[in-house]
């Protein structure tokens, strides 16, 4: 009787005290996967691979379900690191890189952000598929979030558009987004969104090379330089009922076939391009020139269908 006594006495001392690192320390998790040895995420003993930070992730995203003002979850990455799944973030994340980390993704995987806020600082994120088909595989969607890239770094081969936004907004700053395709290679594709992009490089090469297209969102785009290397046609941005203000830009494109049409944006009548100042533009037509005065066309709120965003959490970048 008293040794099953002292054994549910451990039994409930080793409970409370994974409670008590979840109730803790569930908010910081470290990962490195030059550790060989079992870690708990702290800290002092980091997990050994992503997928013990991604199994953390799933039982505290479980205990704080619909929970609005859940503090974020910050992910300390201490070495290159591969993720072999979808991380489906639905609760604040932030992915914070140590000495700036590579994360690779597997092929048809990436991150899926639903109705929360995502932060990525310091940290290179690849993804390199085989060229099988033309299809869409984005390395980030974002649904109802609000997503940031803060010196960071987003490299893709093959997979079609990099970033899908949907009611949401991204912010990207001292980062750049590059991406590699057999056909047509997109960066950026949002509706219903708020885009900005500051001190950043934009860099596609394909057949057919785009690094915005915008249907019902307002962007900046400011002290920003990209390279267009396309075998056909490129396009800085195609609009739709949308606004984009560009303030400190260049673009450099080049085209296999210098007969192809060589404008630098498409718009429909209810879009609308602001230049603040003259933008360098090299292989391009002809150069638009700075706006006198700013008119924007109505644009429909960013989350007509939700929620705002800002109110799923209480601390925000």
């Amino acid at each position: 009787m008293q040794s099953l006594k002292k054994t549910l006495v451990i039994i409930g001392c080793l409970c409370l005290c994974i409670t008590d690192f979840y109730a803790s320390s569930a908010f910081s998790i470290h990962v490195n996967t030059t550790r060989r040895s079992r870690g708990n995420g702290s800290a002092e003993r980091p997990f050994c691979s992503f997928s013990k930070a991604i199994n953390a992730l799933e039982k505290y995203t479980y205990s704080h379900h619909n929970k609005k003002n859940s503090k974020p979850v910050t992910i300390y990455i201490h070495a290159d690191t591969s993720i072999k799944e979808l991380l489906l973030i639905t609760i604040p994340v932030k992915l914070i890189g140590v000495d700036k980390p590579v994360i690779s993704f597997s092929e048809n995987t990436g991150i899926f952000a639903q109705n929360t806020v995502l932060k990525i600082e310091n940290c290179r994120i690849t993804r390199s598929e085989e060229f099988t088909e033309p299809r869409t595989v984005p390395i980030i969607y974002g649904s109802k979030s609000q997503i940031t890239l803060d010196n960071a770094v987003i490299n893709t081969q093959e997979g079609g558009d990099v970033i899908i936004l949907r009611n949401s907004s991204f912010f990207c700053k001292k980062s750049t987004v590059e991406s590699t395709q057999h056909s047509q290679s997109l960066l950026i594709r949002a509706e219903q969104s708020k885009v900005t992009v500051i001190d950043s490089e934009l860099n596609a090469k394909a057949v057919f090379g785009i690094l915005f297209s915008l249907k019902n969102t307002k962007s900046t785009v400011k002290n920003c330089r990209s390279n267009l290397i396309c075998q056909t046609a490129g396009k800085i941005a195609e609009l739709r009922q949308s606004t984009l203000t560009l303030k400190t830009f260049e673009c450099a494109y080049q085209s296999a076939l210098p007969e192809e049409e060589k404008d630098a944006f498409e718009t429909d009548d209810r879009s609308q391009i602001n230049f603040q100042n003259e933008p360098v533009l090299t292989g391009f037509i002809k150069t638009p020139e700075p706006d006198e005065e700013e008119t924007e066309p109505e644009i429909n709120s960013l989350t007509e269908e939700s929620e705002p965003v800002s109110a799923l959490v209480e601390e925000t970048e």
